[in-house]
């Protein structure tokens, strides 16, 4: 999984998956977009969304 920071304000969590064919092209998966949050985060579970209510 990565992540990418687009201007301070959003991180995007996603993961790129590559082909063995002639083309070398890959597959990216976004997983989650977010805002900037209001509190820091405790855990990776929390970006993917596994935590229980």
């Amino acid at each position: 999984m990565r992540q990418l920071l687009y201007k301070k304000q959003y991180r995007i969590l996603f993961t790129v998956t590559t082909e063995n064919d002639q083309d070398n092209q890959g597959i990216v998966q976004i997983h989650r977009v977010l805002r900037a949050a209001q509190e820091r985060l405790q855990d990776l579970s929390q970006l993917r969304g596994d935590d229980e209510i």
